[in-house]
């Protein structure tokens, strides 16, 4: 993930590297290797909860899984599928008191402080 670093690997000499990196990364085989490998690297929002799913069901017949791992599975399952909701109870102060502002015929305004 650091082209200077990438382009000593390469081979290129440590007081060239720097410059070499940033040059051969403007380099459209390159971008598109790049792109290609971060791709590769990536997961869709399915490929996570497939396998979610598998530590969750593995783990209720495997002894190599925590059951603690196969809780955490289940509860990220249950929220990317919003199975639960945060619950908050009692009452809300903000502290802003209601002003009502009238405008009278005359262009006068009053404040009635409620």
């Amino acid at each position: 993930w650091n082209a200077t670093e990438a382009a000593k690997h390469a081979g290129y000499s440590p007081h060239t590297a720097r410059s070499q990196g940033q040059r051969l990364l403007t380099n459209v085989d390159i971008q598109a290797a790049i792109e290609g490998r971060i791709n590769e690297l990536s997961m869709s929002a399915d490929e996570v909860i497939v396998r979610l799913t598998n530590i969750a069901r593995n783990g209720l017949t495997s002894s190599r899984l925590r059951p603690a791992d196969v809780l955490r599975a289940l509860e990220l399952i249950g929220k990317s599928h919003a199975l639960f909701t945060d619950r908050i109870t009692g009452k809300l102060d903000l502290g802003i008191d209601k002003i009502i502002i009238e405008l009278k015929p005359d262009g006068r305004t009053e404040d009635s402080g409620d």
